[in-house]
């Protein structure tokens, strides 16, 4: 898994969420944190098949995507920009 910079939203979250962390134990803590900053919406990342076209893959996995969400890790993604 690549390691990124925690986003504002992120830190929204985790805060808002404060008093469920707090309750959690270390294993649940981190397993908390990472369902948390799968609902950040990201990108998918194009790429072109053998075919030259063009697919998208989730950013976080690098799964095949075509849903709001990943069917592999269950990351949100962001289809905002694509046509």
């Amino acid at each position: 898994m690549r390691r990124r910079k925690i986003k504002p939203a992120t830190v929204r979250m985790i805060n808002e969420n404060f008093a469920l962390i707090l309750d959690c134990e270390c294993k649940q803590y981190d397993d908390l944190i990472a369902a948390l900053k799968k609902q950040e919406a990201l990108k998918p990342e194009e790429y072109k098949d053998a075919n030259d076209e063009i697919d998208h893959r989730c950013p976080e996995c690098g799964s095949f995507a075509i849903l709001a969400y990943c069917a592999q890790c269950g990351q949100k993604i962001d289809w905002s920009d694509i046509n």
